[in-house]
């Protein structure tokens, strides 16, 4: 390598660039008129040869750089990157000057910010010891100070870190935890100390960069302050020693050091106020096998996550052997309420159903959170002992353990059903666990369980569940078991019900059953009719799929579709077709009407005469989209991919007095294609429409 030098670029060597071409014998002149070319392939071909050219021409590219010209600007950019790059190897030849012509290409100040900064990029890839002195000059600099900054983070070498520890000494905050985090990513022990003064440091944003410094430099001398920090600071400061007693317990285990290792991780996982430090901490208490980190483990975790669990029962099983699930067992009378709840999900994950007398002492006698976890243990394990315990626990608990709970409890229903047991008590009791069921997932549950018993006195309860979007299917099923258990003793109650049934949009399976049980008291219906179902439209289709999906209807105005004049789409002509359907939902098979085609649409209009003026809802199934124009007014659109259902849409509408028009647009990827709509008020009780005529 060259010895250093400071290099000059006086006027002769200027002339001599633009003259005699001194670039290993190239024509320095020429070739950097080309760079400033007005013809991009000149440009081209001159960066291409950047790197047969030296330092001695990294001062006119620079001018060239922050030129006012933006392609010999880009040109000369790339350029620069290029020789930089051939440059960087330790051993470059002329590395040094390179360096040198940046630097006092930086120094005289005469370019845009950016500039400036993009030469202290360039330097950050070649500078050695010999940059870090006029690099560190400019720390303080308001322009350039956090480019200097990064800079002197990846120039290799003690005299880069060294610089960067005297810079702490005059640094604002912000320069401060900037500058500690960089002496963290250059890895170099020297910094430790440096470090371990700015953990108390007046500013937090301080305190927590030299936390994150002192992890990732893993050296033992910073443990102590990590430490104190992780058992005395709260919120981000306390989460960033945690974090860094992870990163220098990793370190001491990668120097197989496993007995401080364990410490650490140990100390990490008392203080982690947060499930992911938890598990870090248990993995790496696994990782060292140290038994006597045992019970600190079964005293500490606290939780209720499903990976902690997982990596609490496996750390366990590492550190306790065959005696895992006996180890959990005895702790718990002794545990912290805070590792109760935990410990019991492990206990029962381990042990099964023998963890039932512990599950059951901590759903009765534990604190919320330790009643919590074992109706959550119970849930899967749904032992029948248990079902008096949990039902008094959903009755007594907050919202939380009533849910976890009472899910339990139907669990252990719905084995005994599975079971044989059909008697009235066990209809009862899913009757009482829907009455107190505090959200749509256990009533859904509770009227799983109420289909099989048809139990009239439920009826008060089950009626309302009709209408909720969350609960109307188990609810019309249970509905309609109650209407046909009634047929032989309450023939108008049973008519009644079912009918209902019908008019509340019943899923095609339940409609059916209700339909079959009406057609078994010799009952003739127009059930779609009466579901509030439009069974008479106009069809025009399969067109292509042309225009936003949910903009105005490209083949007509939404409010004025004349049924005589066939539609023209993309060059495509169809004309309408009337239709009537039979279908006790209404639905329309559109592959009948309009072929089995894919990416195509297809419209259906249909006049409706109302005997008032109301809002309505409509009720919407469509495989696949859909939009919904109402008088001309666009009240729905659902992009959707999807086979159709009845209800699977709810939209708002306002409905005339007298005539009104319905226009749908029905969408068509691929398979199956189709649609349904019917009418209820707002209340959802169906409102059937006579079709105009």
């Amino acid at each position: 390598m060259r010895r250093t030098r400071t290099v000059h670029w006086g006027p002769a060597l200027a002339l001599a660039l633009l003259c005699c071409g001194v670039a290993r014998g190239q024509d320095t002149g020429a070739w950097l008129a080309d760079l400033a070319s007005e013809d991009g392939a000149t440009r081209r071909a001159a960066f291409e040869r950047a790197t047969e050219f030296g330092p001695e021409v990294i001062p006119p590219l620079c001018k060239l750089f922050a030129g006012e010209n933006p392609a010999a600007a880009r040109a000369a950019r790339l350029s620069l990157e290029a020789i930089v790059s051939a440059q960087s190897a330790p051993d470059a030849e002329d590395r040094e000057e390179t360096t040198q012509a940046l630097l006092d290409f930086v120094g005289k100040r005469k370019a845009s910010g950016d500039c400036l900064r993009y030469g202290l990029r360039l330097v950050s890839l070649i500078g050695g010891d010999d940059a870090v002195e006029p690099v560190a000059a400019l720390l303080g600099d308001a322009e350039l100070g956090e480019q200097a900054r990064q800079t002197l983070c990846r120039i290799h070498g003690k005299a880069a870190t060294e610089a960067l520890v005297a810079a702490l000494g005059g640094a604002d905050a912000t320069m401060k935890a900037a500058t500690a985090e960089a002496l963290g990513v250059r890895g170099d022990s020297a910094a430790v100390r440096p470090l371990v003064k700015l953990c108390a440091d007046g500013t937090i944003a301080v305190r927590v960069a030299a936390l994150g410094a002192l992890g990732r430099l893993g050296d033992d001398d910073g443990a102590g302050p990590v430490t104190e920090a992780a058992q005395g600071r709260a919120g981000v400061e306390r989460e960033a020693a945690v974090d860094a007693l992870l990163r220098l317990a990793e370190a001491r285990l990668k120097r197989d050091d496993r007995s401080g290792a364990a410490d650490l991780y140990v100390v990490a996982l008392k203080a982690a106020e947060s499930d992911a430090l938890r598990i870090a901490a248990l993995v790496g208490i696994r990782k060292t096998g140290r038994a006597e980190s045992l019970p600190a483990v079964l005293d500490a975790v606290s939780g209720t996550d499903r990976v902690l669990l997982q990596e609490f029962v496996a750390c366990v099983k590492q550190l306790a052997g065959d005696r895992a699930g006996a180890t959990m067992a005895d702790a718990y009378d002794t545990a912290a309420p805070g590792a109760k709840g935990l410990l019991l999900l492990a206990i029962a994950k381990e042990s099964g159903e023998a963890a039932l007398p512990q599950l059951l002492d901590g759903l009765s006698n534990g604190a919320e959170e330790v009643r919590i976890a074992a109706a959550t243990a119970l849930v899967q394990l749904a032992p029948d002992p248990a079902a008096e315990p949990l039902l008094r626990a959903a009755e007594a608990g907050g919202d939380a353990l009533r849910s976890v709970a009472l899910t339990a409890y139907l669990n252990i229903l719905h084995k005994r059903l599975s079971a044989g047991d059909h008697g009235d008590a066990l209809g009862k009791q899913f009757a009482h666990a829907l009455e107190i069921a505090p959200n749509d997932d256990t009533r859904r549950s509770a009227l799983r369980g109420l289909v099989a018993f048809g139990d009239p006195g439920a009826l008060a309860l089950v009626e309302p569940l009709t209408l909720r979007d969350g609960t109307r299917r188990e609810a019309l099923a249970a509905y309609v078991v109650t209407g046909l258990k009634l047929r032989d003793t309450d023939r108008a109650k049973a008519e009644e019900i079912l009918r209902t049934a019908i008019q509340r949009g019943a899923p095609r399976d339940v409609a059916n059953a209700a339909v079959q049980g009406l057609k078994g008291m010799g009952i003739e219906l127009d059930l779609a009719r009466e579901a509030g179902c439009i069974v008479d439209w106009w069809i025009c289709g399969a067109l292509p799929r042309s225009g936003a999906f949910d903009g105005s209807a490209p083949i007509a105005d939404p409010g004025e579709v004349d049924v005589t004049q066939s539609p023209s789409l993309d060059g495509v002509t169809r004309p309408w077709k009337q239709v009537h359907s039979d279908d006790i939902q209404g639905m329309y098979d559109l592959t009948a009407v309009c072929g089995n085609e894919s990416d195509v649409q297809a419209f259906a209009v249909a006049r409706v005469r109302s005997d008032s003026e109301r809002d309505v809802l409509l009720k919407i199934g469509s495989d696949d989209g859909v939009v919904c124009w109402v008088n001309g007014d666009r009240v729905h659109a659902n992009e959707a991919a999807r086979p159709v259902e009845t209800d699977q849409d709810t939209a708002p509408a306002h409905l005339v007095a007298g005539e009104n028009m319905v226009l749908l647009k029905i969408t068509q990827g691929g398979g199956g294609w189709g649609y349904c709509l019917r009418v209820t008020d707002t209340d959802g009780k169906a409102v059937p429409l006579e079709a105009a005529r």
